[in-house]
C-alpha cells in the first residue's frame, strides 16, 4: 500500500510543482483540464484500490482461523459503510463463518450502518449461535434507531429471535428502557436462554430498571425472583437500593433463592458489607459459612473487609467445618491483599492439626500468605512435610515465612532429590527464600 501511495504521489509531482510555482493568472487555459483529469484519475485509482482491498478482506471470511477472520472484520469495519454493499449479500451465505463475519464487520461500523438492519434481523433466527450473536450485537451497536425493530422480536414465536433481540438491547443504552416491561415478562419465558438474555439486558440498563426489579424480589414466582437477582448482580453497586429486600432472602428455604441472594449481595461489594457482617453471628451455620465465603470473594474483588476481622476470628473455632473453612478462606484472601491478619494467628495455628484435611490445607495457605508474622507455625508446618497431600503447600508456606523458617532447612534439603519434580522445584524456591545457599 505504501508503494502504491508513493507511486501516485510521484505522478502528481509535476502538477503540484506547477500549481505552487506559477500564479493563477499566468496558468494557460489548456493546463486546467489536465489538472482535473489527473485529480479524477487519482480518485478513481483510490476507489479501485479500496474495492480491491474490500474483496481481499472478504476472502478471509472463509478461513478456519478465527484470528484471521477477526482481523479481516475489524479492517472492514474501519473501511466503513462503503463496504456494506459487498457485505449484505454475504449475510445469506451458506457458510456460517461468512455470515457471522459479515455481521461482525457491519457491527464495527456502529450507527452509520443502520441501512443493514433489515438484512441482519433475519439472522436472529439463524441455526448457528455465533451468527445470531454477531447479528444481534451489530444491531445493538446501532443504538436507539434499532429499538423499534427489536421490540416486536421480543414477542416472536422463535426463542432464538427473542433471545437475540434481548441480547441486542444490551448495547442500546438507556434508551432501551421502553423494553423493560417486555423484558420482565421474558424472565418467565420457557426457554432458559431467553430468560438469561433478558436478565442481562435488564442488568445492563442499570438504575433505570431498578424500580421494576426490586418488587420482583417478593414475587411468588421463583423464576422472577432469581431473574431479578441475576439482573441486579449485573448492576453491582448500582443496585444497592435492593439490599433491604435481598437480606431476608438469604434465609429462604429454597437453596437456589438463598444462594442467589447472597451472591447478589456479594456483587454489591462494599455497599453490602455492613449488612453482611452481623450475619457472621447468625444461628444457622450454613449462613455463617456462606457469608464468610462471600467476604473472601469481596477481598478478591478488591474490597477491604477489615471491619469484619473481629467477627471472623471466632469462626475459626466454630464447631461446623464449613464455617471454619469459610473463615479460613477469608483470612487467606485478606492476608494476600496485604491487610494485617496477625490477630487471627492464635486461632489459625490449632487448625494445622484439625481432623478435616480441607481445614488443614486452608490453614496452611492462610498462614503462608501472612509471611514472617506467622513464624509460630513453622514447627507444625515442618511436620506437615510428611503429609503427601499437603506437603507442597507446607513447602510454599515455609518459603513465604522466609528467614524465620530456617529451622525447616534440614527437612527441606532432602526434598531437592524427591521423585516428584514439582516438589523439587518448590523446595528449591522455598530454600532460596529462607536464605539457604548450597
Amino acid at each position: 500500500m505504501l508503494a502504491i501511495a508513493l507511486s501516485r504521489f510521484i505522478k502528481l509531482l509535476p502538477i503540484l510543482f506547477l500549481t505552487s510555482t506559477i500564479s493563477s493568472e499566468s496558468i494557460s487555459l489548456p493546463l486546467l483540464p489536465r489538472v482535473r483529469i489527473a485529480a479524477a484519475s487519482s480518485i478513481a485509482q483510490s476507489q479501485t484500490d479500496r474495492a480491491t482491498e474490500i474483496d481481499r478482506l472478504i476472502q478471509h471470511f472463509k478461513s478456519k482461523d478465527l484470528y484471521v477472520r477477526s482481523k479481516a472484520t475489524k479492517a472492514l469495519g474501519k473501511i466503513g459503510v462503503v463496504a456494506i454493499p459487498k457485505l449484505l449479500p454475504l449475510l445469506k451465505d451458506n457458510n456460517a463463518n461468512v455470515r457471522s463475519s459479515a455481521a461482525e464487520a457491519i457491527g464495527y461500523m456502529g450507527a452509520s450502518s443502520k441501512i443493514a438492519i433489515p438484512n441482519l434481523l433475519p439472522l436472529f433466527r439463524d441455526k448457528d449461535e455465533t451468527v445470531r450473536l454477531y447479528a444481534a450485537g451489530a444491531v445493538g451497536k446501532m443504538g436507539a434507531v434499532a429499538i423499534p425493530k427489536l421490540m416486536p422480536l421480543l414477542k416472536d414465536n422463535d426463542a432464538n429471535a427473542r433471545s437475540s433481540a434481548a441480547f441486542a438491547l444490551r448495547s442500546v443504552g438507556e434508551s432501551g428502557k421502553v423494553a423493560i416491561p417486555t423484558l420482565i415478562l421474558l424472565l418467565r419465558d420457557n426457554n432458559p436462554n431467553v430468560r438469561v438474555q433478558a436478565q442481562y439486558a435488564l442488568g445492563d440498563l442499570g438504575a433505570v430498571a431498578l424500580p421494576s426489579l426490586i418488587p420482583l424480589l417478593k414475587d411468588r414466582d421463583k423464576n422472577l425472583q432469581i431473574g431479578a437477582m441475576n439482573a441486579l448482580m449485573q448492576m453491582r453497586e448500582v443496585g444497592k437500593a435492593a439490599i433491604p429486600d435481598l437480606l431476608p432472602l438469604i434465609k429462604d428455604k429454597d437453596e437456589k433463592i438463598s444462594r442467589s441472594a447472597l451472591s447478589t449481595l456479594t456483587s454489591m461489594r462494599a455497599s453490602a458489607m455492613p449488612s453482611l457482617i452481623p450475619l457472621l453471628k447468625d444461628n444457622d451455620p450454613e449462613i455463617r459459612a456462606q457469608v464468610a465465603g462471600s467476604l473472601a470473594m469481596m477481598v478478591y474483588q478488591g474490597v477491604s473487609v477489615k471491619a469484619a476481622i473481629p467477627d471472623l476470628i471466632p469462626l475459626l473455632k466454630d464447631r461446623n467445618t464449613s464455617v471454619r473453612i469459610g473463615a479460613i478462606s477469608a483470612f487467606a484472601m485478606i492476608a494476600m491483599s496485604g491487610e494485617s491478619t496477625t490477630a487471627a494467628i492464635p486461632n489459625l495455628l490449632p487448625l494445622l492439626k484439625d481432623e478435616d484435611k480441607n481445614v488443614r490445607i486452608g490453614a496452611v495457605a492462610a498462614l503462608g500468605n501472612m509471611g514472617e508474622p506467622a513464624k509460630a507455625a513453622v514447627p507444625d508446618l515442618i511436620l506437615l512435610l510428611q503429609d503427601k497431600e499437603i506437603r507442597w503447600r507446607a513447602i510454599d508456606a515455609l518459603g513465604n515465612i522466609g528467614e524465620a523458617a530456617k529451622s525447616a532447612i534440614p527437612q527441606l534439603i532432602p526434598l531437592l532429590k524427591d521423585e516428584d519434580g514439582m516438589i523439587r522445584s518448590r523446595a528449591e524456591s522455598a530454600l532460596g527464600k529462607i536464605g539457604y545457599k548450597r
